[in-house]
């Protein structure tokens, strides 16, 4: 009971107003080669979309960047793959020499999670796989604008101005983009890839690591059985819901990662996630990790790496053959695939 109180006490006053982001600071360091840039993220006030279903947060249309309007300033950092640890360069550079097809202009977005910022060693498994990666702070993270609220639909915009910003940057192939995501950050990767492809320009793919498929509930389970309800009241009502961006997933190949056994974001959220891309003729694919938690699962488990980067090469080879692990993946094709 005093654990709930004091997380409540910490929480509820970013619940209010769908505010529930705890925000770190920029990194200290910055590794040698990485390159930092400032770019226009979303407007500094954000709107929403209309869309058939009243209950899901989506991006503000192009028009909104069109017209002018003001727009926060985000810091984005460019990894290359040899600004990985020196332990794990030379299996990075093996892995990308085998990557087919100019891996020097294929860029994973990676979208972080709450108590992170553009440092993130949650994507360091994707340089790891041969991939530069291209991690950024929403407005209120790192050392992007402060000056606005991180409110759950301004930091969806901000993550699909990233996207854009990618697009226009002449070193990046615009049809070779994979938005990846931990956390908090696999539901704003949902988010970015669903209104890339209602654009008709959908990512090659979307990887989310441990993303929850609602909003209020996440922050509810994360409150304890007797604040629970709190979180259906304070979660805002522009809440995010992530099941409803992969139900926009019809033509973007999808896989969700979660360990089997987290407790902050339960594995269900992925199988609902799945279930609604599914119910659409989505693609998804569900790769649950047998060891691990919310953050170690993706730190402490070097060989989890293997499925997923099968999974980002074959969507990037030029044939668009179906998987042949078919459309869930098991824990016993988990071990298989990663000798554990």
């Amino acid at each position: 009971m005093l654990t709930a109180l004091v997380l409540a006490a910490v929480v509820l006053p970013g619940c209010l107003a769908a505010r529930f982001i705890p925000v770190k600071g920029p990194p200290l360091t910055t590794p040698q080669g990485v390159e930092v840039v400032r770019f226009a993220g979303g407007p500094i006030t954000p709107s929403r979309e209309a869309d058939a279903n009243p209950d899901s947060t989506l991006v503000a249309p192009p028009a909104a960047v069109a017209s002018g309007a003001p727009r926060v300033m985000l810091e984005g950092r460019m990894y290359p793959v040899e600004s990985i640890n020196p332990d794990l360069l030379d299996r990075a550079l093996r892995n990308r020499a085998r990557l087919t097809k100019g891996p020097d202009r294929a860029v994973v977005l990676f979208c972080h999670g709450v108590f992170d910022n553009n440092a993130s060693p949650m994507a360091r498994l994707y340089r790891a796989a041969g991939y530069r990666v291209f991690q950024f702070d929403y407005r209120g993270f790192g050392a992007s604008d402060r000056n606005n609220a991180s409110t759950i639909q301004g930091i969806i915009e901000d993550a699909s101005a990233a996207l854009d910003y990618l697009r226009s940057r002449p070193d990046v192939d615009p049809s070779r983009i994979v938005v990846a995501g931990h956390s908090m950050g696999g539901a704003m990767a949902l988010a970015v890839a669903a209104r890339a492809e209602r654009q008709g320009r959908p990512v090659s793919a979307v990887v989310a690591m441990a993303p929850f498929s609602n909003w209020r509930i996440a922050v509810s389970n994360n409150l304890g059985p007797v604040l629970a309800p709190l979180g259906f009241l304070v979660g805002g009502v522009d809440a995010l819901n992530p099941t409803a961006h992969a139900a926009q997933l019809r033509r973007t190949p999808l896989l969700l990662v979660h360990a089997r056994n987290d407790s902050i974001i339960p594995a269900w959220h992925s199988d609902q996630l799945a279930k609604s891309n599914w119910a659409v003729g989505g693609r998804a694919q569900i790769l649950l990790l047998p060891g691990g938690e919310h953050v170690g699962a993706f730190l402490d488990f070097p060989s989890y790496q293997a499925p997923i980067a099968a999974f980002i090469e074959h969507t990037l080879r030029d044939d668009t053959a179906p998987d042949p692990e078919g459309t869930e993946q098991t824990d016993a094709k988990l071990r298989e695939a990663t000798g554990r």
